[in-house]
């Protein structure tokens, strides 16, 4: 193309000559169409009639607000941005793109959590659902340890989908309540705290795009209304679920939900696995908002994971769409980038997995 064609929104990036590569860090948290991740943008210049390409840091968003309500100051993040430069690192006497991003490591940050994906072998969900209390706390546990065995003492990493309320998908937005059916917050304790000795790293699968009348959160001042006023409906597998504007809860307290939660369970959950988050069903679920619920939900001591394939691509340590081999479309199985596993292989499960029958194959590089 054109070098006026070259500016372009980019994850990652690197420029590297016979001697050196360089890589950029930014925190931006852009976006150029909506569910992209481009904290770097190409940078063209011209000087004395000689073309430069080159790789700097896509635009910041620093304050942002609701209807003219600044959103709190823990949304604040000083725009950041780190260079690395290197030599051959990988010893293969060439200098490229994979120096560079052995380099990218030391500069770049890393999810909450990150340090214990190597050791989550095996994934699974306990589901409760419809006040059936298929799956209470304790037979979880009993559960928990049967695959110890199994696998003996692989870790492993359990979602309890259907943790709260009556089971899965009600109650949103009410995360503290814990559901007394399956045991409430005296056997939920009981299974955080007695799963650790078998490996296990319990997290919960959570909505923060829609809610139900039934939750004590459910207000009108919080539902999406379509344009002629009616309400913007969501899930309705059994009762109908109503479309959130996330950029009022953020404004509204959304964190304080959070702190609830942390204060009835203590320290022991592991990680907060956000439901459909990125479908846009709530508002705008670009890069910025999704950030800032990654933080919400770190500051509490727990790690992100998201639905979607290419969710959170800068805070989730899990995508269930990419873990889950059979489950949604081709298009949305994972991260299908060499270069993003080549720097993060260890610190997440979001790639789309060997499985060529779901049209799945991604072989590169397993490192």
């Amino acid at each position: 193309g054109k070098m006026n064609e070259y500016t372009y929104g980019f994850m990652y990036g690197f420029v590297s000559s016979n001697e050196l590569a360089a890589s950029v860090w930014s925190n931006s948290q852009f976006t150029y169409r909506g569910n992209d991740f481009a904290r770097l943008t190409t940078a063209l210049e011209r000087v004395e009639g000689v073309n430069y390409l080159g790789i700097q840091s896509s635009p910041y968003w620093y304050q942002r607000a609701y209807k003219n309500l600044v959103f709190p100051e823990y949304t604040l993040e000083l725009p950041s941005s780190k260079v690395v430069i290197t030599k051959d690192l990988n010893k293969d006497n060439v200098v490229d793109w994979q120096d560079g991003a052995i380099a990218y490591r030391n500069i770049m940050n890393n999810p909450k959590g990150a340090e214990s994906v190597p050791d989550l072998v095996a994934y699974r969900i306990a589901m409760n659902f419809a006040s059936q209390a298929q799956n209470p706390f304790l037979m979880t546990l009993d559960g928990i340890k049967k695959i110890n065995l199994h696998t003996d003492g692989l870790g492993q990493s359990i979602l309890l989908k259907g943790y709260g309320s009556e089971g899965h998908d009600s109650g949103h937005l009410n995360y503290a309540d814990i559901g007394k059916r399956i045991g409430g917050v005296e056997d939920f304790k009981k299974l955080l705290a007695r799963s650790k000795e078998y490996g296990a790293k319990i997290g919960i699968h959570v909505n923060a795009s829609e809610t139900y009348p039934e939750s004590k959160y459910f207000s009108e001042a919080i539902l999406r209304r379509n344009s002629d006023g009616t309400y913007m409906y969501g899930w309705n597998w059994l009762d109908q679920g109503i479309n959130i504007d996330a950029e009022y809860d953020l404004a509204h307290g959304r964190l304080d939900r959070w702190k609830e939660l942390r204060e009835k369970l203590g320290a022991d959950l592991d990680f907060i696995y956000v439901d459909v988050w990125g479908n846009g069903q709530s508002g705008d679920n670009t890069a910025w908002p999704t950030h800032v619920l990654a933080k919400e939900i770190n500051s509490q001591g727990w790690r992100m994971a998201i639905e979607w394939g290419f969710g959170a691509e800068y805070d989730s340590t899990f995508q269930h769409w990419a873990a889950d081999l059979t489950y949604g479309g081709y298009s949305l199985k994972g991260i299908n980038s060499n270069i993003t596993r080549f720097i993060r292989n260890h610190q997440k499960d979001s790639w789309v997995g060997d499985y060529p029958s779901y049209g799945g194959a991604a072989n590169y590089p397993l490192l």
